[in-house]
This record gives C-alpha cells, sequence and structure tokens, in this order.
C-alpha cells in the first residue's frame, strides 16, 4: 500500500509539472504571468483523507434519515446527485481570500504586474482540482453504500446537462467567494471574520439544497431563486429530468445571469475593500 501511494504521487507530480510548465509558457506570452497550480499535497493529505471519510459518513447518514422517513428513491437520487455535482463544481475561494487580505499577504500579489482577478481565478482552480476530485471519490463510496438500502436511478442520457452546467455553478461559487471574501476589508475585528464564514457556509449549505431539496421546503420559490439554488438544486432537477426542455433552458440562462450579477457586484465590493488598504496606499 505505501508502495502504490508513492507511485500515485510521483504520478501526479509529472502531471501537474506538466501542466505547470504548459501554462507557465502560455503566460510568458502574454502580458500577464498566471500562475496556476495543482495542489496535489493537500489534497492527498492526512487532513483532506479524513475530512473525506467524514463525507462519506456524514452523507450515508443523511440519506438513511430520509430513507427511514420514507422518502422516494427520488430524493435519494437529489441528495446523493447533487453531493456528487457539488464536488465537482466546488470553490470555496471565500477563505482564501479573506486568509489573503487578514495575513496581508494580498498586498504581495497586488505589487505583481498581473491581472488578479485572472490569477486568483487560475491558482484557485488549480488548487481545487486534486481535493474535488478525491471529495468526488468520497461521494461515489457513499453511493456504492446508500445502494445497500436505498435506490439511486441513474439517468445517463441527462449526465452531458449536468456536465454542461459545472462551469456555471463553479463560477458562481467563485464569484460569491470574492464577494463574502473581500468582506474581511471591513472586519474591523479580524477575529471576527471566521464567524461570518461560518454563516456564509451554513447558509450556503441550506439554500442551496444540499441537506433538504429546496421543493419541500416553505417559500420554495424564493429559494429556488437564489444564486445557491444553481450550485446544487436546479442542476440535479435537471438531471432527474423533472425541467421541461424550456424551463432546462431559461435555468441555464438565469444561472448565466446570477454568473455576471456576482461578476460586477463582487468586482465593486472588491475595489472598495482595496481603497481601505492601507498596506498599498489606497
Amino acid at each position: 500500500m505505501p508502495q502504490l501511494l508513492a507511485s500515485a504521487q510521483k504520478s501526479i507530480q509529472k502531471i501537474k509539472n506538466k501542466i505547470s510548465h504548459s501554462i507557465k509558457n502560455l503566460g510568458s506570452q502574454s502580458r500577464y504571468i498566471v500562475h496556476f497550480y495543482l495542489d496535489s499535497a493537500e489534497a492527498t493529505g492526512i487532513t483532506n483523507i479524513l475530512a473525506m471519510g467524514g463525507t462519506v459518513l456524514y452523507t450515508v447518514t443523511i440519506v438513511y434519515l430520509w430513507h427511514i422517513k420514507g422518502s422516494s428513491s427520488s430524493t435519494s437520487t437529489y441528495l446523493l446527485v447533487g453531493r456528487l455535482y457539488k464536488a465537482l463544481s466546488e470553490n470555496l475561494f471565500y477563505g482564501i481570500l479573506a486568509n489573503q487580505i487578514i495575513t496581508g499577504k494580498l498586498t504581495d500579489v497586488l505589487l505583481r504586474p498581473i491581472n488578479v482577478t485572472k490569477y486568483y481565478f487560475l491558482a484557485t482552480m488549480g488548487k481545487r482540482i486534486f481535493r474535488n476530485f478525491v471529495e468526488l471519490i468520497g461521494f461515489c463510496v457513499a453511493i456504492l453504500l446508500c445502494l445497500r438500502f436505498t435506490e439511486v436511478n441513474f439517468i445517463w442520457q441527462n449526465i452531458w446537462l449536468l456536465i454542461l452546467f459545472i462551469p456555471i455553478s463553479y463560477w458562481i461559487n467563485h464569484f460569491s467567494g470574492v464577494l463574502i471574501g473581500s468582506l474581511a476589508f471591513f472586519v474591523y475585528n479580524k477575529a471576527d471574520y471566521p464567524g461570518l464564514e461560518s454563516f456564509y457556509a451554513n447558509l450556503r449549505t441550506i439554500c442551496s439544497g444540499l441537506l433538504i431539496p429546496l421543493n419541500l421546503l416553505p417559500f420554495s420559490g424564493f429559494f429556488t431563486s437564489l444564486p445557491f439554488a444553481f450550485t446544487l438544486h436546479h442542476p440535479t432537477e435537471i438531471y432527474l429530468g423533472n425541467y421541461s426542455p424550456l424551463q432546462t433552458f431559461y435555468t441555464f440562462g438565469a444561472g448565466i445571469i446570477w454568473c455576471v450579477v456576482l461578476f460586477y457586484v463582487s468586482n465593486f465590493v472588491f475595489k472598495k475593500g482595496l481603497k481601505r488598504n492601507e498596506a498599498v496606499g489606497l
């Protein structure tokens, strides 16, 4: 087992070096040097492996509780496929940006001759790739365990729609992360930011449909119109075939609109926050 793990880590390192080299060559030809990295060490570290085990246990428990309450296979599929989809489109950029602001490391990035928005977008993508892959494996294990006591509907013809929606969910997660992370500029006591971060994480969990399908909540129309719904609920409903072709088209369009809105709002808040950053004299 140790030899297998060592061999896998060497293979990951080779892939990481090849991609980083290709991106670096591409960036050297442009105006900005964009750093894209694959954080395989973090993804395969003991902390993340233990977190994956906790994710499996948590997911199986949630699905089992719904099962003993007499929920249908459609609900079980919603909960499991939704979590699988979440692993593919997750970002968690708000924690990275807030840490950069609080520790003052953002100043180093601002002083470089690079496009800060592009830098953080690509760097975060590289940081999440392997971690999302490891979490994806955890959710696959959870599905296999859940198949022992419930049914899961595999609707293969709708998977391509689910895949097409991934960039929309990823961008919504990223721009929401820029917005929430930028609030660290406005927190007078930096020790208070983790509370804000925890509130946002819990809000996102509920409003995305991760715990309860949004159509089962009171005021479901309100919850399904929020951007969080486009990171799990709507893609999963499309996968289950609960939307007509016209509704699916409108859902894609609404998701793109939220991406544009969040892009401008998050950039506005980020720039306002920079003016409060005395470290760079703004």
